[in-house]
């Protein structure tokens, strides 16, 4: 999935029951750094940006920090397993997850 739909009960429901869904954890640093490279790779395509990330409130979180403070309780309540992926190559992140599948 992707975007907010796990902020949609129904959706995390479906996760829940329906899916072996597995949240791939990292810490902030690690996801803005993909979030950046992902912008660098929808510029090139010429797909749409996302809007810049911006102070979101008076906390001095930005929308990013709020998003992942208001997500991460869901994500934990809708997945199966998690896998802490700082410091893993993809290779390694596929691996743990098929130990996961296989059971």
């Amino acid at each position: 999935t992707g975007g907010g739909a796990i902020e949609d009960p129904s959706s995390r429901e479906l996760l829940r029951t329906a899916a072996v869904t597995i949240w791939l954890r990292a810490p902030l640093g690690v996801l803005r750094a993909r979030v950046a490279g992902d912008e660098d790779e929808r510029a090139a395509a010429g797909v749409p940006l996302r809007p810049a990330i911006v102070p979101a409130d008076d906390s001095g979180m930005d929308e990013f920090e709020v998003l992942l403070e208001r997500r991460a309780p869901l994500y934990r309540e809708a997945c199966r397993r998690a896998v802490d992926v700082e410091g893993l190559t993809p290779g390694e992140i596929a691996r743990r997850i098929e130990r996961i599948w296989r059971g």
